[in-house]
């Protein structure tokens, strides 16, 4: 819930609830000093945005423990290097991998900064992004095809994103029907479902 939305629900000043929220973070999180920390194995960064998305905080996180531990303003590559700068030479050799979203400055941190760490990318944008490769490869198909090709293409594109166990039996009949007349968007659909299935919650990458 949204502090405006906590205001107007309360009838108090935006201003009011927003000190009560900030006091209320200061008597529970701990203080964030990097120097401090030990035993990091697994740590995942993310950028967060405030103010409608004219301002970033780069945050990070004990995916072990569950704990924040260190927020910063800005998604450079120099505000995640300045973190862990501050962190002990045994800390930063004992963190084995980084989650994060497909960002190049954190990317370019981590590999200058923890050079034997893996760099993991989020189940969640993994699937967010091969979504945008079915759209592509869908109106390219739609683009190319014939009349009759166009016909059965059209109104699809739920069918190939939604996941297949929420489909019903017309949708299911009207996407076998699709997959079986277009080769590439088959393929395309057949490897987002092993990305679906894919246990874990993260596609790791060494590049």
């Amino acid at each position: 819930m949204s502090i405006h939305a906590v205001s107007q629900h309360l009838g108090i000043r935006w201003e009011t609830v927003k000190n009560i929220d900030k006091e209320y973070l200061h008597s529970t999180l701990p203080g964030l000093e990097p120097e401090k920390l030990n035993n990091l194995i697994h740590i995942g960064v993310d950028e967060v945005a405030r103010a409608k998305r004219h301002d970033y905080m780069t945050v990070v996180y004990d995916l072990v423990s569950g704990h924040l531990i260190w927020v910063e303003h800005g998604r450079k590559a120099a505000i995640l290097i300045s973190f862990f700068k501050q962190l002990s030479t045994a800390t930063r050799d004992g963190i084995k991998a980084v989650s994060m979203d497909m960002g190049q400055p954190y990317q370019s941190a981590v590999r200058q900064m923890l050079p034997n760490a893996d760099i993991v990318f989020d189940r969640f944008h993994v699937m967010q992004n091969y979504c945008l490769l079915i759209k592509k490869e869908r109106a390219k198909a739609f683009r190319n095809g014939s009349n009759q090709e166009k016909k059965m293409i059209k109104g699809t594109l739920f069918l190939l994103l939604k996941n297949a166990h929420k489909l019903d039996d017309r949708q299911s009949d009207k996407l076998a029907d699709l997959l079986e007349s277009n080769k590439t968007l088959c393929i395309v659909y057949m490897l987002k479902e092993q990305l679906q299935a894919i246990g874990m919650n993260r596609v790791t990458s060494r590049w």
